[in-house]
């Protein structure tokens, strides 16, 4: 009886379970496309975030990038672009806003020059190439890869619901993906520097950016901090020639007005997925002070739980490396005081990393496999009930889902029974045996 059990409950052959995460991948997908389509009224009338971006490429390739920053200014734009649509469809606001920093008109620039959906397709096109270039390029600075774990991993990349999010709204964050990603792998071929410069692009949405400047500077990586300074001064420049300085200036004084908005012009913090998101909808309403300080506090102690993690050796091939580095954009991404669902597409750089860590190790496969059911958990099943709970109770899931996984990331890389090592790399090492 106890031979017949154990036959009845062994778990799938590798190839079976191959399969079927295909299948529920390839599922997701086809579900997305299927909802894409169902919408593509609300994309085809304007009614998605990227009309604030396309605003604004319309209104620099006017030459009015000295008045990028003018409210009226884009609203005259975006209704006269609106009415190009013959859609009777309106913001809340009268406008949804682009705030951006200057610079990141750069991409959109060319979009200018075409119709409102033909701008949308080509930016699909982009963000899709971002993504898939990102998933190709982690993946390779991690060793040797075959061909089925690539499609594997851009598919599943695809299924991810973050993703989706961006692509349907025509968001930016599959950019901050790939820039992200493109730092990681020139730090792991030793060009710090210019790892430096990729990652001061991640200032287009700058409330990013303090916990890996703070990791840099007690690590004393003065060459990745030159070329953040390198690049932020090109930056700077850049959005000079664009705007001008008196667009720089009104650019700071609306990051400050904006600073105020709440439940409006764009800015909603109940619909975020971060600690204030969580903090406002408990607190907020009754007790707005209450709500700041705690999300203060929370913050304060992820980022200490941080720094005390990366600690002690810089070494950036190791599979130890790629789990404080997925703990850093973890924590970057649930401090951040603005962060929307789109922006949990940079959660593919983690559960990516965490997915190549072999768990044939002695002694550390039983925790890297908490962590890996964990990120899955998390990116899949977890991520879209986010969406259904939080209308009936006042709890993000997504926000507490991270939270789970900083602290398994945490326990993790306190332990001392080995170093874990890359999938590719244990495959090696077999073969060599």
């Amino acid at each position: 009886m106890r031979g017949l059990d154990l036959y009845r409950f062994r778990l799938p052959s590798p190839q079976t379970r191959f399969r079927l995460t295909l299948f529920l991948i390839l599922t997701l997908i086809a579900t997305y496309v299927t909802i894409a389509w169902n919408l593509r009224s609300r994309i085809l009338e304007g009614n998605n975030d990227f009309i604030a971006s396309y605003t604004a490429a319309r209104m620099v390739w006017d030459g009015k990038g000295v008045q990028l920053f003018d409210l009226r200014e884009q609203t005259v734009y975006q209704e006269a672009i609106l009415r190009s649509l013959h859609t009777e469809f309106r913001f809340r606001d009268a406008l949804l806003a682009y705030i951006h920093a200057p610079f990141e008109i750069l991409w959109f620039l060319p979009l200018g020059g075409l119709g409102y959906f033909q701008a949308y397709l080509v930016w699909l096109a982009v963000s899709l190439g971002c993504v898939v270039t990102g998933v190709y390029l982690l993946l390779h600075s991690l060793g040797s890869v075959t061909r089925g774990l690539l499609a594997k991993c851009i598919l599943g990349s695809l299924a991810f619901f973050p993703v989706f999010i961006n692509l349907l709204q025509g968001q930016d964050s599959a950019t901050l993906f790939l820039f992200w990603t493109l730092g990681y792998w020139n730090v792991v071929r030793s060009k710090e520097a210019m790892a430096g410069v990729w990652w001061s692009l991640l200032l287009q949405k700058f409330q990013i950016v303090l916990p890996t400047l703070l990791v840099l500077v007690m690590l004393k990586r003065w060459r990745v901090l030159t070329g953040f300074l390198a690049g932020s001064v090109a930056l700077l420049v850049v959005s000079l020639a664009v705007v001008g300085r008196s667009g720089l200036e009104s650019y700071a004084r609306l990051i400050i007005e904006a600073s105020s908005w709440i439940e409006r012009k764009g800015i909603y913090p109940s619909q975020m997925h971060n600690l204030r998101a969580q903090f406002y909808v408990w607190f907020y309403q009754d007790h707005p002070g209450v709500a700041n300080v705690l999300t203060g506090l929370a913050s304060v102690v992820l980022l200490a739980l941080l720094l005390r993690s990366w600690k002690g050796e810089w070494d950036p091939g190791s599979a130890r490396f790629g789990l404080k580095f997925s703990l850093l954009v973890t924590v970057s991404l649930l401090v951040s005081p603005h962060l929307n669902l789109h922006d949990l597409s940079c959660l593919l750089l983690p559960g990516l990393l965490i997915g190549q860590i072999s768990d044939q190790d002695a002694g550390t496969g039983s925790a890297f496999r908490r962590l890996r059911w964990g990120t899955w958990l998390v990116g899949y099943p977890l991520m879209l009930a986010s969406l259904v709970v939080s209308g009936w109770v006042p709890i993000h899931l997504s926000v507490w889902g991270m939270i789970v996984i900083v602290l398994l990331l945490i326990q993790t890389l306190k332990q001392d029974c080995g170093a874990p090592k890359w999938k590719a790399e244990s495959a090696a090492i077999t073969r060599e045996r």
